[in-house]
C-alpha cells in the first residue's frame, strides 16, 4: 500500500510538471526578424534571395506592369549599400542612372509562410521622390494599393500577403529593409500528445514494478 501510494505521488507530481512544460513550451514569445537589402551589393540578378533568422524571402525586379503579369522578372536587382540614406535594393534600369527604383519598374517580395507583423522601411527618399507599395496573394495579378508616402527609413505596418510591390511614383528610391514575426508551430513532443505519451510511459512502468512486487 505504501508503494502505490509513493507511486500515485509519482505520478501526480510527473502529470504536473509535464503540463507545466507543455503549457509553458506552448507560450514561447515570438521575435521579429528583419531583412536588410543593403547585402549583397553590386548588379544582382533577376531575382535575389534574402535569409534572416533561418527565414527566406525572395527579390525579384520587373520592368512594368505588364511584365509582372508574365510572371518571368526581367530587370536585374541592384544592391546599394553607400551610407546614410544609400541603402537598399533598387533596379539597374533606373532611368536616373543611380540604380534604384523609377519610372514604371518595381520590386517584387515573395514572402515566407507563418508571418505576422509585417512592416517596411523605403529609403534615399528626397524631395520629390515617392514610393508606392501593393499587396496581393497571387505573384501576378491581384496588387492592390497599401500605402504611398515620401519619407524614408521610417518603419509602417502593412497586412499580410503572399506578395508585395514597390515602385516609385515620382523620382526614385530604394526598398531599405522588411520586418515580420514568424509565427511560431508547433513543438514536437509538447502539448497534449506528448503529454500522453509521457503519462502512459510512466504507468505501463508502474505495471511492470507492480507484478514485480508481487
Amino acid at each position: 500500500m505504501r508503494w502505490n501510494q509513493m507511486t500515485a505521488k509519482t505520478l501526480s507530481f510527473v502529470f504536473a510538471s509535464a503540463l507545466g512544460a507543455s503549457v509553458g513550451l506552448s507560450a514561447l514569445p515570438a521575435s521579429a526578424t528583419t531583412w536588410n537589402f543593403n547585402a549583397p551589393t553590386g548588379t544582382l540578378g533577376t531575382t535575389q534571395t534574402y535569409t534572416a533568422d533561418g527565414i527566406t524571402i525572395t527579390a525579384a525586379g520587373f520592368s512594368s506592369q505588364t511584365a509582372l503579369a508574365t510572371g518571368t522578372p526581367n530587370v536585374n536587382l541592384f544592391g546599394k549599400n553607400l551610407g546614410g540614406d544609400e541603402l537598399g535594393v533598387g533596379l539597374v534600369n533606373d532611368t536616373f542612372g543611380e540604380n534604384e527604383i523609377s519610372g514604371t519598374s518595381l520590386i517584387r517580395i515573395a514572402m515566407a509562410a507563418n508571418l505576422t507583423n509585417v512592416s517596411f522601411q523605403m529609403d534615399s527618399t528626397t524631395t520629390p521622390d515617392a514610393w508606392t507599395v501593393s499587396g496581393s496573394n497571387s505573384a501576378t495579378t491581384g496588387f492592390v494599393p497599401l500605402l504611398s508616402g515620401t519619407d524614408e527609413l521610417v518603419s509602417h505596418p502593412l497586412a499580410f500577403f503572399n506578395f508585395y510591390t514597390f515602385s516609385a511614383t515620382a523620382g526614385n528610391v530604394l526598398l531599405g529593409s522588411i520586418s515580420a514575426t514568424a509565427v511560431p508551430g508547433p513543438i514536437v513532443g509538447a502539448g497534449l500528445p506528448g503529454l500522453v505519451a509521457a503519462c502512459g510511459g510512466l504507468l505501463a512502468l508502474a505495471r511492470r514494478r507492480r507484478r514485480q512486487v508481487a
